[in-house]
């Protein structure tokens, strides 16, 4: 599969079917809708960032997609200067070391496109932007900022203060909207990593339109 894949065409088409229709239900799902549109208003249309951050792509995107443009994405990066191979098993590196080099003797490194990630400015100030659902009952509210890249120097201290604010169900944010004042089922944040310009870090919670009673936890 990694030296010969053979890229069926018919896998290939219902691959695509299933993507397309995966992408109409992100576009009816409160959390996954504003996940799609977020990146752009965030990064700009244009930008190597600004695809959806489901990874579903789009529907014009995946549409347009043919089977060579598979075979040339494969083509392009999957080279061994450009992979890392995890093993798990019952064995040894110098037992499974020997096994691997006679399978991949014939993987050859090659030159690999250098990608540019444009720097982003961040905004003036806060926008607030609608997707209106007719009909829904409850609001999803999603937030997001571009935070500095992986491996800034306060990286550790951005943690650890994303763990304690709404990283994990017992960060002050969920206790205090879901638990404490229950206006939410849920309130959290995350880090979505990136390189060069910086990272997204989008934080959400759902908002019913009546108050949880404490027997709906």
């Amino acid at each position: 599969m990694i030296l010969n894949p053979s890229f069926p065409q018919s896998d290939f088409e219902r691959q695509q079917k299933q993507t397309l229709a995966g992408i109409k239900r992100e576009e009816n799902s409160p959390v996954a809708a504003a996940l799609r549109v977020m990146p752009s208003l965030l990064y700009g249309q244009d930008h190597a960032y600004g695809n959806p951050l489901t990874g579903s792509g789009t529907t014009a995107s995946v549409s347009k997609m043919t089977r060579e443009d598979l075979v040339k994405f494969h083509s392009t990066w999957f080279k061994p200067n450009n992979a890392t191979l995890i093993i798990v098993g019952d064995t040894t590196l110098s037992e499974v070391t020997p096994k691997l080099e006679k399978l991949f003797s014939g993987w050859k490194a090659g030159n690999l496109p250098k990608k540019t990630v444009k720097t982003v400015n961040l905004p003036a100030k806060s926008v607030v932007y609608l997707i209106d659902k007719p009909g829904a009952l409850q609001s999803v509210i999603v937030a997001g900022v571009v935070a500095p890249p992986e491996g800034n120097p306060m990286e550790i201290a951005m943690e650890a203060m994303n763990d304690g604010l709404g990283g994990n169900f017992g960060a002050r944010l969920n206790m205090n909207l879901r638990e404490d004042k229950h206006w939410s089922y849920g309130a959290s944040i995350r880090f979505w990593t990136r390189a060069g310009s910086g990272r997204t870090s989008p934080s959400r919670r759902c908002k019913p339109t009546k108050p949880r009673s404490r027997s709906s936890k």
